[in-house]
């Protein structure tokens, strides 16, 4: 589990990418910003969980920790976590970390040339540092948003694998199938604040009977964050498949809010360890990941009765006097 005490500046203010990549930096260091992050419990160094003494660390087995008073509590520090299974050396994941929030990320096969490694590696990690890039974000609260665009996606799989019986209902209706372009539905909050995104026909309609009231169109001329998508999926992804879209629109809007790669280590090292065919959309229960990328819209208040309740627009906030705009 990760120590919830630390203090997440202390690391990423001491040790950028270029200072990660330098040959003085080998395996054993990294290993070990990896385990204070993990079990350091705020401090500078990783620490049992049980008697809370400093943990030693392997010669030999640089990601092996272990604890002299309770010789049973001996891991690495990358099990259970979704560094787990890796064989490639955690510089080579923390740059490709690095890559991946970039303004414009490369696509896999150019990672792949990029970092040094083959094309299934890539995609395996690509697919592993965006999921935990796209983890997380805000429930929309108040009046809604909407946005519709066409993406460009992938066709059919010929022998897909199959779905987890606990796979979500979101995921099973959009699983192999295919129509070029593909309706891809942004919903945001009235402040800009929250973003979510659902490939499901329907959406709005269903939307309206969540939220007991009629989504308003997007305020300004063109929605920029959905425009992005568009882009970025047709022109670097060259198509991804509807099931995958909710994820990748997530990642891309979302990576600019990590301002460092340690961030993203972090929350890497928060998520249970998955395989790639765990991984995919529907091939675990919507609670191991599915479920961070359907919109959140259990906190959305519905709509005031402004007869009741005049000079107000949504959740008792005062309506702007200089009428809807956005930032």
């Amino acid at each position: 589990m990760v120590s919830e005490e630390i203090d997440e500046g202390l690391w990423w203010r001491g040790l950028h990418i270029d200072d990660v990549l330098a040959p003085e930096l080998g395996e054993r260091e990294l290993a070990y910003e990896l385990a204070v992050i993990r079990w350091g419990r705020g401090g500078e160094v990783p620490l049992c969980p049980h008697c809370h003494e400093p943990l030693w660390q392997s010669h030999q087995r640089p990601r092996m920790f272990g604890c002299s008073h309770h010789p049973r509590f001996r891991r690495s520090v990358t099990a259970g976590t979704l560094f787990a299974y890796a064989k490639l050396r955690l510089k080579k994941i923390f740059w490709m970390i690095e890559i991946l929030r970039r303004e414009r990320p490369p696509n896999n096969v150019q990672m792949a040339a990029e970092v040094g490694v083959d094309k299934d590696t890539s995609y395996l990690w690509r697919q592993r540092i965006m999921a935990a890039i796209a983890q997380g974000g805000d429930p929309i609260v108040g009046i809604i948003e909407v946005a519709r665009k066409g993406v460009s996606v992938c066709g059919p799989q010929p022998a897909p694998p199959p779905p987890c019986p606990e796979a979500s209902d979101e995921v099973l209706r959009t699983y192999n199938v295919h129509r070029r372009p593909w309706p891809l539905t942004m919903l945001a909050d009235f402040d800009g604040g929250a973003l979510q995104f659902t490939p499901l026909k329907g959406a709005h309609r269903q939307l309206c009977g969540i939220v007991g009231y009629e989504p308003m169109l997007w305020v300004n001329p063109k929605p920029y964050p959905l425009l992005d998508v568009q882009s970025e999926v047709a022109y670097t992804h060259l198509g991804v498949s509807v099931r995958w879209l909710p994820r990748y629109a997530k990642y891309i809007v979302r990576r600019s809010s990590y301002g460092s790669l340690w961030q993203v280590v972090r929350r890497m090292l928060a998520l249970p360890a998955l395989t790639l065919c765990r991984l995919r959309p529907g091939g675990s229960p919507p609670e191991v990941l599915d479920a961070s990328f359907v919109p959140q819209l259990r906190c959305t208040p519905a709509a005031l009765d402004s007869q009741r309740h005049p000079g107000t627009f949504y959740a008792g906030r005062p309506l702007p006097k200089s009428g809807p705009s956005r930032s």
